[in-house]
């Protein structure tokens, strides 16, 4: 009696498992597994935009000419596979990605354009700011050198505050002071300067 009983579980067990199928994890594969592709490990077009874009201005930071050039092909590879969205993602797409908003800072950066330079610092996508806060420096200094050469034979203190983004007067003087600049003595009034001699500013 015992033994028919459990020779009737047992074969209900069998009929289970030939139910449910298969159960070793080497024969079993999801749906949406692709071959050869860890899906855990695959990022989304849009990070994948994101990061290229941080790595270039990383590169950007660090003087790596050699690893800016390979991001910069990399950025637009980015750039070119996200051109191939669908249209309803075409109409949630931001104007400019990440990657093309750095590849735009890189450009002013190497060209010294800065008056680009600051319109995109106005306008850096999600963390691009803090890095470009690296670059500030070193774009407002050679904005300096240029606008000293190239302007005669005076230029106002604002005009450099608007140029290169300072906040106020006080801290575009501090700048020009610490960079070499000559004020214009306007006389005895005892004011602040407000012009800035080319000539002489080195």
């Amino acid at each position: 009696m015992i033994k028919s009983l459990t020779m009737g579980l047992s074969s209900g067990a069998q009929d289970q498992d030939s139910e449910i199928g298969c159960i070793d994890p080497n024969e079993c594969h999801g749906d949406n597994e692709i071959e050869g592709e860890n899906p855990l490990l695959k990022q989304s077009k849009d990070c994948a935009d994101e990061f290229a874009a941080y790595r270039l201005l990383y590169a950007l930071v660090q003087k790596d000419f050699g690893e800016m050039t390979k991001e910069l092909l990399n950025a637009h590879a980015v750039t070119k596979s996200a051109g191939t969205r669908d249209v309803k993602e075409d109409k949630r797409r931001q104007r400019t990605t990440n990657c093309e908003h750095a590849v735009l800072v890189a450009k002013a950066v190497i060209h010294n354009d800065y008056h680009t330079f600051f319109r995109l610092y106005e306008s850096a996508l999600n963390l691009s700011a803090y890095l470009m806060d690296f670059l500030v420096q070193r774009v407002r200094q050679g904005a300096y050198e240029r606008i000293v050469v190239s302007y005669r034979p005076t230029v106002s203190v604002e005009f450099f505050q608007e140029a290169l983004f300072f906040h106020d007067l006080k801290e575009t003087r501090q700048f020009l002071e610490q960079s070499g600049a000559v004020f214009v003595n306007e006389g005895s009034g005892g004011g602040p300067p407000f012009w800035v001699d080319c000539k002489t500013s080195r």
